[in-house]
């Protein structure tokens, strides 16, 4: 082998093993990493021990113990880096439901800009949802008082989906944060 050809593989190889390690250096401040199982095949992560911290396919989630109204848990995560969490589709959905355990948890999910115009906390309009339906109940239906987004009602277990309540009602809520700029080039 050429010595160019040499130092340009050393060199790569260099630049691999840097990414890495500032790839988990980043991880490690986070603690994000520490106790999780990378060998699963659904690309779901265990959580952390003692924590409410969560990794599924390219974002961090961290789900609050404590309640808080809609703007208030926004700031929370904003303070976090993050911002309350956007169901992008099925299985995300399906993956906050279990999570959450039939618990009630603020989304990213608003029409107090302008009544029934579902807006993502990200200025996205929703397209398709998981709202809350049967038993004489359609989802979204709080008119003008119910302005902000749940996963689940606990006085309505039977229903599973989303539910629109009032946003200075207290509930725990999700924090999102992509994952993807801490581990792509």
């Amino acid at each position: 082998m050429s010595d160019a050809i040499y130092d340009d593989v050393t060199r790569v190889e260099a630049m691999k093993r840097e990414r890495v390690e500032m790839t988990v250096d980043i991880y490690e401040s986070a603690d994000s990493v520490r106790d999780h199982d990378f060998t699963t095949k659904t690309n779901t992560l265990q959580p952390l021990q003692g924590t409410d911290e969560r990794i599924y396919c390219n974002s961090f989630y961290y789900m609050s113990n404590e309640t808080k109204n809609w703007n208030d848990s926004r700031r929370d995560c904003k303070k976090r880096g993050a911002d309350l969490i956007i169901i992008n589709n099925k299985e995300e959905n399906d993956f906050v439901m279990k999570i959450t355990n039939k618990t009630a948890f603020w989304i990213g999910l608003t029409d107090i800009e302008e009544e029934d115009t579902w807006k993502w906390v990200d200025g996205s309009e929703l397209t398709s949802g998981f709202w809350a339906s049967g038993q004489d109940v359609e989802e979204p239906k709080g008119g003008k008082d119910e302005n902000c987004a749940v996963t689940y009602l606990t006085h309505n277990p039977e229903l599973t989906g989303w539910h629109d309540v009032k946003c200075e009602t207290a509930y725990q809520w999700i924090c999102e944060k992509s994952i993807l700029p801490f581990i792509q080039p």
